[in-house]
């Protein structure tokens, strides 16, 4: 089934929204630090994800395609942009997470498992910083669409979702200042096999703003 004409006129400008978002986020994340920040990789880049790159260096990553009916789509990535965002500067990136970026991971080490789980929030940070960004962008430019009830709803409550991550972003820093180790850690070992794959998300595509009315 194909899209409808202003369908597609609708994803253009979602995806320009979305673009223009992403790079507007350019400021390292640590909280004493106001330097650009670079592509930061959520996973381990020399250690996780070249384990299990292909020999071109890609890996298959589930997207969202707003130009496709189906809206997902699996697409080979290379591996210096898959599971990256715009996150810390050069120093940070590389000097914070060396336990779990330059060394061989130890998921019984608590501060790898805490430094694992400040990178994540700061990818769910910078996510729906960037949802908001654009539905800002849509209520600017098509207020006769955006400018209402329901919209201004759903932007309440990612702001709500955003306030949640902030507070449990000064919970881990209080956690990693402090040495308190306040946090509980588990995991499993699963045997190897060709796809695993674990992970939870929001998101919301073109159609779906495109429906909010």
């Amino acid at each position: 089934m194909k899209n409808s004409k202003e369908e597609i006129e609708f994803a253009k400008l979602y995806k320009t929204y979305s673009e223009q978002s992403k790079a507007s986020i350019k400021t390292c994340y640590h909280p004493n630090c106001s330097e650009s920040s670079i592509n930061s990789h959520i996973l381990q880049k020399n250690g996780i994800l070249s384990s299990i790159a292909s020999h071109d260096r890609h890996l298959w990553e589930l997207k969202i395609d707003p130009f496709n009916s189906l809206h997902y789509c699996f697409t080979k990535t290379g591996i210096n942009e898959i599971y990256s965002f715009n996150g810390f500067c050069k120093y940070h990136d590389t000097e914070l997470f060396k336990n779990i970026e330059q060394k061989e991971i130890d998921f019984n080490n608590y501060k790898s498992c805490i430094l694992f789980s400040l990178r994540t929030l700061y990818n769910e940070i910078f996510r729906k910083q960037v949802v908001l960004r654009t539905s800002y962008h849509f209520i600017k430019t098509l207020p006769e669409k955006f400018n209402n009830l329901d919209f201004l709803e759903h932007i309440r409550q990612e702001n709500l979702g955003l306030q949640d991550l902030i507070q449990t972003e000064k919970d881990i820093w209080n956690d990693l200042n402090n040495d308190s180790e306040s946090f509980v850690f588990e995991y499993r070992v699963l045997e190897r096999i060709e796809i695993c794959v674990s992970s939870f998300y929001n998101y919301d595509t073109s159609v779906e703003m495109q429906n909010i009315e």
